[in-house]
């Protein structure tokens, strides 16, 4: 009964969470990242190396890399340990950096259980690169317009003790109503926040003025690009040339996967020269990027065949001291015979 009375507070203890935080498969190697209370829990030395690479068909993947040390005191239950964590999520450049201490104690209840228990003092590091992350004023909002295509805005004004004579618009909001009608259209060229004003008078004179505010979407580029040969051969360049469009912007950046699954590192020119040293069907990709970070990726697979082998022609000489003129092609013996020779036989 002592020793269930002792197990039960611990029980009571155990409570529910819930992390994010990165899990080897292994988790038996890296056991004083899993618990601190196993620091030291081995009567040798450990050196513990891990790494993990986690779902690496989204490029770039997560990656996590850990080293750890602990050590089992011969003259006390005492284990101590120190490790080392470093995770990248995803192409976000979201990292963390942990460096801890760990420290275990085992009290023994008899020859065969013992009790462990231990503490992890540490010290985390986070950044994230928000040149990864795609915001919300870069996409198209509910239903938003986007840049480039005509908005039509109605004019819906009451007036309680008369009739609406006259709407007027104020489109690009620079205080001056430069259009009147029931409607009124306009579009943007460039993605942002825009604000529209209308001012309706009644038959009497009196006008009142309201605004709205409406949030014009990014259209993303469109990917494209031509290869320079329909056919490419082992051992001969190929150039692919990015013929991507942005209707509301420059052209777009480039970045090419050339079938290695490089995640797009193989140039960021408009135009990239690769020879393939072996045939077979390539995937390249092409992702094109606009000014407002809003991207576009196409990709075409490349059949690139074995280069063909080069046939040896036989001619049959001419006499010695004449030149031939005129050869048949023999076609038995795969040869080129000298039917007319000038010079001296």
């Amino acid at each position: 009964m002592r020793t269930r009375s002792l197990l039960l507070p611990l029980l009571l203890l155990a409570l529910t969470a819930s992390a994010q935080d990165p899990q080897f498969s292994q988790w038996y190697a890296a056991a004083q990242y899993l618990n601190p209370a196993l620091t030291g829990n081995t009567h040798q030395d450990r050196i513990a190396l891990n790494y993990r690479l986690q779902w690496p068909g989204v490029q770039p993947g997560y990656e996590t890399y850990m080293a750890a040390y602990d050590h089992r005191f011969s003259t006390a239950p005492v284990g101590m340990g120190a490790m080392v964590l470093r995770d990248k999520a995803g192409s976000s450049g979201l990292t963390s950096t942990t460096i801890g201490m760990s420290y275990s104690y085992e009290a023994r209840i008899n020859y065969k259980r013992a009790i462990r228990g231990g503490v992890r003092l540490g010290y985390t590091m986070r950044g994230v690169n928000p040149d990864g992350y795609l915001f919300a004023d870069q996409v198209i909002r509910d239903n938003a317009p986007q840049t480039i295509e005509p908005v039509t805005f109605t004019a819906t004004s009451t007036d309680a003790d008369g009739t609406i004579t006259l709407n007027e618009w104020d489109l690009d909001n620079d205080g001056t109503f430069e259009a009147t009608g029931a409607t009124a259209s306009r579009s943007f060229r460039a993605a942002g926040r825009y604000t529209v004003r209308l001012r309706s008078s009644d038959q009497y004179g009196a006008s009142s003025v309201a605004q709205r505010t409406i949030d014009v979407g990014n259209r993303p580029p469109i990917a494209a690009f031509a290869v320079s040969t329909a056919s490419p051969l082992v051992g001969t360049p190929v150039t692919f040339i990015a013929t991507s469009s942005d209707a509301d912007g420059p052209r777009p950046a480039a970045a090419w996967d050339l079938g290695g699954g490089s995640a797009f590192a193989d140039g960021a020119s408009d135009s990239v020269t690769k020879t393939f040293d072996r045939p077979g069907s390539y995937t390249v990709r092409l992702r094109a990027t606009d000014a407002d970070g809003a991207t576009d990726i196409v990709s075409r697979t490349i059949t690139v065949a074995a280069a063909p082998a080069a046939k040896a022609s036989l001619l049959s000489p001419a006499p010695i001291g004449s030149s031939c003129t005129l050869y048949r092609h023999n076609r038995l013996h795969g040869t080129a015979d000298c039917l007319a020779c000038t010079g001296t036989r």
